[in-house]
């Protein structure tokens, strides 16, 4: 063995010792750029679909949550419209009420004129024969 193969023994030894997580390791570079092009189809087609999983979960909570936004907003306006609804129904009650008394009014007026006798009072009979 000459000087030649005991300096190549240290270098190989050298870049043993060297740390691949040493940003100035040149070996650093070559891991990362063998280790992507060395996945799997199957690791590619999983990490794949957990993204694509993890942003449709993330659409999904925030669609839902600005729609439970807008039903709770919607909330107190319906309540106003429900109450409101209520008072034109109470308005049209009273006006049915103070029309009702006004009828018993004009009833009370018109049998102190006419009197009503009970008696039912009936026609003759058409072609002018009784029997």
């Amino acid at each position: 063995m000459g000087q030649n193969d005991k300096s190549r023994k240290k270098q190989i030894r050298k870049n043993q010792i060297t740390s691949p997580h040493s940003p100035s390791s040149h070996n650093f570079t070559q891991h990362i750029s063998s280790y992507s092009l060395s996945m799997s189809t199957a690791s590619k087609i999983t990490l794949g679909a957990s993204i694509a999983f993890a942003t449709g979960a993330f659409i999904f909570i925030n669609y839902s949550q600005q729609s439970e936004r807008a039903a709770l907003r919607q909330g107190p306006i319906k309540d106003a419209e429900r109450q409101q609804a209520k008072l034109q129904k109470t308005q049209k009650q009273q006006a049915n009420e103070l029309e009702h008394r006004e009828q018993e009014e004009m009833k009370r007026k018109f049998a102190a004129l006419q009197p009503l006798s009970g008696e039912i009072i009936r026609g003759e009979p058409e072609g002018g024969n009784a029997k």
